[in-house]
């Protein structure tokens, strides 16, 4: 933005005026227009939806506003603020969105938390970004937030809005291989793997990878002893699991069943594999979300941090590194934060804020 449209934001920010209540569509809408009137189109842009209140007239039009903001090409970004924003709302938002949803405790970490999602948007390297999958075996499930399109039963395309610098996302897939599939004895392919993405830069650039094959060796008896499972996988394995439980616990908290909200998480994190940087962060995870199921009235203001917690493990990313002091000093943010976003919140972070450590 050059010097006369820094002005005109400036103008148009001071024009604003409070006419009081949430209307959450409202302001979303609000920001469609402008984007959708925009004369010029940047490479990438997004919308910050704030809000520190409730709408409980609005979810019946989120799906048609979400839809406009896809055809744009335009993220959605929801932050709430304090105790009494819709936290269950912007959940909502985030994972129809396909983009984390920001929990701010205190107002002065605002900056903070908008530096690590310009940071990066700065950084975005590719945009729809699409992974086809063609196995030779039935494909039972990929488990994923984005979008799958399914072609019978052993074809599936995942479509990803966009990927920051140094991101990685990873879909976990589960496939059905009957014992008298493919040859008797050497190698047999199950799955063939391929991206295909816009590249973000100077000029826009339609990229396609090389196929990537999945092997596996058949033999005459079983092997002793069984091979390791492979831990990247196994740890991504965890994060999704992990994920799945906080949104039952959250579930069984909304219910005020905390009890069990809690047994669901103790159970869970006892069964997770030690001295592991990735599941190291996962318990810590769910000794906090333990902790703010104690309750009604620690459920009131845990509910936002858990809800943050859990689409951030779905999606793979975050906005900031700052650890909310409610709870317990967690590593899972380290997981996401990548190098242009900690630039950006460490030029902005206030002097003495909290950040979590990386695992």
């Amino acid at each position: 933005m050059d010097r006369e449209g820094q002005d005109e934001a400036t103008v148009a920010t001071l024009r604003m005026r409070a006419g009081g209540g949430t209307r959450i569509a409202h302001g979303l809408d609000l920001g469609l227009q402008v984007l959708e009137q925009r004369r010029q189109r940047n490479k990438v842009s997004a919308i910050l939806l704030l809000t520190d209140g409730q709408d409980g007239s609005c979810r019946s039009q989120l799906p048609q506003l979400l839809q406009r903001a896809g055809k744009l090409g335009c993220g959605i970004y929801a932050f709430g603020f304090g105790r009494d924003h819709d936290s269950e709302l912007l959940r909502e938002i985030g994972e129809q969105a396909r983009t984390p949803f920001t929990y701010v405790e205190e107002t002065a970490l605002v900056r903070e938390a908008f530096a690590g999602v310009v940071g990066g948007l700065s950084s975005v390297v590719a945009q729809q970004v699409q992974l086809s999958l063609r196995c030779q075996v039935q494909l039972k499930e990929v488990n994923t937030p984005f979008q799958v399109q399914r072609e019978g039963e052993s074809v599936a395309t995942v479509t990803i809005p966009d990927i920051f610098a140094e991101e990685r996302r990873d879909i976990l897939v589960e496939l059905s291989v009957p014992s008298g599939a493919g040859p008797a004895s050497g190698s047999f392919a199950l799955l063939e793997a391929s991206a295909r993405y816009v590249a973000v830069g100077e000029q826009e650039v339609l990229m396609q990878t090389p196929a990537v094959t999945m092997t596996v060796d058949r033999v005459d008896e079983p092997q002793t002893p069984e091979q390791e499972p492979d831990a990247e996988v196994a740890d991504q394995r965890e994060r999704w699991e992990v994920t799945r439980v906080l949104e039952e616990a959250s579930k069984q908290s909304d219910e005020g069943h905390f009890e069990a909200a809690q047994q669901l998480l103790r159970n869970k994190r006892q069964a997770l594999p030690k001295n592991r940087p990735v599941t190291e962060a996962l318990s810590l995870e769910l000794e906090d979300a333990e902790q703010r199921m104690a309750n009604t009235m620690t459920w009131s203001t845990g509910a936002h941090e858990v809800k943050d917690a859990t689409v951030m493990h779905q999606m793979q990313r975050c906005t900031n590194m700052f650890d909310n002091k409610s709870g317990i000093a967690k590593k899972s943010k380290g997981l996401y934060a990548r190098t242009t976003q900690r630039e950006w919140i460490s030029k902005t972070a206030p002097s003495g804020a909290a950040s979590s450590s990386a695992p």
